[in-house]
């Protein structure tokens, strides 16, 4: 096993590392394939279909062994996108978010690698002398997916703070156990 001098890893974001796979396949296809160019700016071509995915994949899965062989926590941030769409006849809008990667099913898949996953939201006031507030969302309020496996609140502000430490204090004085490795021994209790 090798040496990790760290405690938490944080991959930032799911985003650019999707567009940076997508670019890196660009970028080293074999020498003498075809190039599709419009615009001056080279188009991704059917072998290209599902890199993203797979490589997202290798990822995550490479940062779930880190984390278990080096007891170290994995931060992965994603951002949602949000799309509307009207339907004419009935006059009902239908509002859907997914995590923004180039492929829906990419998107789809990415929460269930995760024991916490929580949404990042600031609320503004109306009032412009109040600043705005930090918080997450840890449970899946209906708008947006969140999960927990913590005895924490449904909504934590940390504005002006740590989230690091407004979890903590969450967490104060609660006992559970915290698995590290694929046979489920008990590591430590926080």
């Amino acid at each position: 096993m090798g040496y990790c001098p760290y405690q938490t890893i944080v991959l930032d974001g799911i985003t650019t590392t999707g567009k940076l796979l997508l670019k890196t396949m660009v970028d080293t296809r074999e020498a003498g394939s075809k190039k599709i160019i419009r615009g001056g700016i080279e188009l991704n071509q059917i072998e290209d279909y599902g890199g993203e995915g797979k490589g997202l994949d290798t990822i995550i899965n490479n940062l779930q062994v880190i984390s278990l062989r080096h007891a170290v926590n994995v931060i992965v941030t994603a951002h949602v996108l949000e799309t509307s769409s009207s339907n004419i006849k009935t006059g009902q809008t239908t509002v859907s978010r997914s995590l923004l990667t180039g492929g829906k099913k990419v998107a789809a898949s990415l929460p269930v690698y995760f024991d916490e996953a929580y949404h990042f939201d600031v609320k503004s006031s109306m009032n412009p002398d109040e600043r705005p507030r930090h918080t997450i969302v840890t449970h899946n309020v209906g708008e947006d997916w969140a999960k927990t496996a913590l005895p924490i609140d449904l909504r934590i502000d940390f504005t002006d703070s740590s989230l690091y430490n407004e979890v903590m204090k969450q967490l104060e004085g609660k006992e559970f156990v915290r698995v590290v490795n694929k046979e489920d021994t008990p590591a430590e209790a926080f």
